[in-house]
């Protein structure tokens, strides 16, 4: 049986269990007849062996831990279904055997971590800065001209290159040795490379130097690795490249007209700009409105309490990184692939999950304060978009059967919807 004892930690939930000998010994008996096959004695064939010379050759010992793990779940259970708490957190509970013997039963403590208590601060009528959102003719401009480029010709030219060019070369690059003789290093060579000039794709001094250049035009160019280059063995040192211009090729933009529109499936130049208008808009929006939701988290932070504990931030640090693990990506490729180490890896985003947590509890605390409803059809909607993410393409009321998708899925609205009243009742300025 359990017993639901008070703790001194408000975000902790303690129960006591007191498990029966009966109840006990009916637990390692089930753990030996899962597991007798394992157990060889002279005199018996395998997997034959009685529980009373298991436990005299072995020790009874041998079951306790399996035991004492199914008696603990089978009255964890019985609290789940008996009290039906739903402030747990979804994080493994700590568990205290403070005894277990064989003619005895067990005894136990159990903690459980509790969605932390939420002080609110000011969420009505903030101040929040927004700007008007206007796109400028020649926005609309600039991005058709974007997708014009993306239709642009490439075509061979005689005359000298610039920047915006596109040159194909060869090339191969060599540091000095003590001797003052050009050698070679690795990964410094390349054939049939196209180049856009200003694109700042080689290091510096490189592109520059390669300006004015013709067809068929060879150049011995001069640089200097910058001292926080990658390749260590070649970080501050000074290089030669010799490099072949096979060819120059320039990009034929297309003009902004009829012709254009008609070639990106518009009817008119008109409808064109017209859409490229409420696109941009519309992109706007979207930002904007990710910039004032980052004003609403600083000020609810500011002004609200809240305490995350380090076993949900972790836990969720975890589970994070088993998503990538799932992908073939390690947290030491991960941490490489961001260019940082693993430690730091680790604790800036545990800063960042532990921020984010706070803002939920905060954001759900007003959406119960605010009596925010969340309907079974929105619910539903939610559980229609999550049953494509599994392979088995579960039925929306087959998702309603796992409490836990239904918690997660009804909190994610409650922010969702707490966001929307704050941002509905806050005052803006320019």
């Amino acid at each position: 049986m359990y017993k639901i004892l008070k703790s001194e930690n408000e975000n902790e939930l303690k129960l006591e269990l007191n498990v029966t000998t009966e109840e006990f010994k009916t637990a390692v008996k089930k753990i030996y007849n899962e597991n007798k096959r394992h157990f060889k004695l002279h005199g018996f064939r395998a997997g034959k062996v009685p529980f009373e010379y298991v436990i005299k050759y072995y020790g009874v010992e041998v079951f306790y831990e399996d035991a004492s793990r199914e008696v603990i779940v089978n009255e964890l259970e019985k609290f789940m279904e008996n009290e039906k708490p739903n402030n747990i957190l979804p994080l493994e509970p700590k568990v205290d055997v403070k005894e277990v013997d064989y003619e005895k039963g067990l005894k136990a403590e159990v903690v459980y971590q509790l969605e932390p208590k939420v002080e609110l601060g000011k969420y009505k009528g903030i101040e929040l800065k927004r700007e008007e959102i206007k796109v400028t003719d020649k926005e609309v401009e600039e991005h058709i001209l974007e997708e014009a480029k993306k239709n642009a010709r490439i075509e061979e030219v005689s005359k000298k290159s610039k920047n915006g060019h596109i040159l194909n070369i060869d090339f191969e690059g060599f540091t000095k040795n003590e001797k003052e003789e050009l050698v070679a290093f690795a990964g410094g060579k390349g054939e049939g490379y196209d180049l856009k000039l200003g694109s700042n794709t080689f290091i510096p001094g490189f592109e520059e130097q390669l300006v004015g250049t013709k067809k068929d035009e060879e150049k011995e160019i001069s640089v200097k690795f910058p001292e926080e280059y990658h390749a260590k063995e070649l970080a501050g040192k000074d290089a030669i490249f010799k490099v072949k211009v096979n060819t120059v090729k320039e990009e034929i933009v297309p003009k902004i007209d009829e012709e254009l529109a008609k070639d990106l499936g518009y009817e008119t130049l008109e409808e064109l700009q017209k859409e490229t208008r409420e696109n941009l808009e519309l992109e706007k929006e979207i930002k904007q409105k990710r910039e004032l939701e980052a004003q609403v988290s600083d000020k609810l932070l500011e002004d609200s309490k809240v305490e995350v504990s380090h076993d949900e931030v972790h836990g969720l640090f975890h589970q994070m990184m088993e998503g990538f693990a799932r992908q073939g990506i390690s947290m030491e490729m991960f941490a490489q692939m961001l260019g940082k180490t693993p430690e730091e890896l680790h604790d800036e985003y545990e800063k960042e999950i532990e921020k984010n947590q706070k803002i939920q509890y905060i954001l759900v605390e007003i959406a119960n304060k605010e009596k925010i409803k969340i309907d079974e059809k929105e619910i539903e909607t939610e559980l229609e978009r999550k049953s494509a993410e599994f392979a088995d393409k579960p039925s929306v009321e087959q998702l309603k059967q796992y409490e836990p998708l239904v918690k997660e899925v009804t909190r994610n609205l409650q922010v969702k919807k707490a966001m929307e009243f704050i941002l509905a009742n806050a005052k803006y300025k320019k």
